[in-house]
């Protein structure tokens, strides 16, 4: 019998070409469930049938090598963020943008220090370099750095803080974070037409 799924067989050790492929694909298995599905009521009110046996995509066998294969996407604590409108003022000038990297930065420092107040020898560093030739604001730290469930849980979704977690403040709960709306990230844009983000958490190497 003829197969009603199309498989795909490839492998990517870059991102850009697996993420177009796939994206391309999930566009195809939309268009291919609609083309099915139209091909059926064609069938059931004329004579001449038609031929349509493809009706889904099979895109398991597409590998990644050497990097995640999940889309990572901001989402918005929409009564959150509007609580925090509703009650500051809080971008009214652009350069808050860097304040809040700040912040952020400071925290994770201190957070780090906190873990590891046994080693006298481990001090906080927070560096902030503007490179004028290829304009780009760079603020790096020796800070915590951010485990897989971090990013996706509070810094992928504005409004949400690390710090306010209930289960990070039953863990640390003599920890004070300057950094409080947990919408930092997204201030960034109000400045850059890209932003970067490299960080290593040392519970995932």
């Amino acid at each position: 019998m003829q197969s009603n799924t199309i498989a795909v067989y490839a492998k990517f050790d870059n991102e850009n070409g697996f993420f177009g492929l796939t994206s391309y694909l999930s566009y195809a298995a939309k268009q291919l469930e609609y083309s099915y599905g139209a091909v059926q009521r064609a069938n059931a009110a004329t004579v001449n049938k038609l031929v349509f046996p493809w009706r889904e995509i099979d895109d398991s066998e597409v590998e990644a090598v050497g990097f995640i294969p999940s889309p990572f996407e901001f989402h918005i604590d929409q009564a959150r963020i509007l609580d925090l409108l509703t009650g500051h003022t809080l971008y009214n000038d652009s350069s808050v943008a860097i304040r809040e990297l700040v912040q952020n930065a400071i925290d994770a420092v201190r957070l780090q220090a906190a873990m590891d107040a046994v080693d006298s020898e481990v001090s906080g560093k927070i560096l902030i370099t503007w490179n004028s030739q290829d304009l780009t604001l760079s603020v790096q730290d020796n800070g915590t750095g951010m485990t897989q469930d971090i990013i996706v849980n509070h810094l992928l979704n504005v409004g949400s803080s690390r710090y306010q977690d209930a289960k990070f403040r039953e863990t640390y709960p003599n920890f004070s974070a300057i950094s409080r709306f947990g919408i930092g990230v997204l201030s960034t844009f109000m400045v850059a037409d890209s932003v970067q983000i490299v960080t290593f958490h040392k519970d995932e190497p």
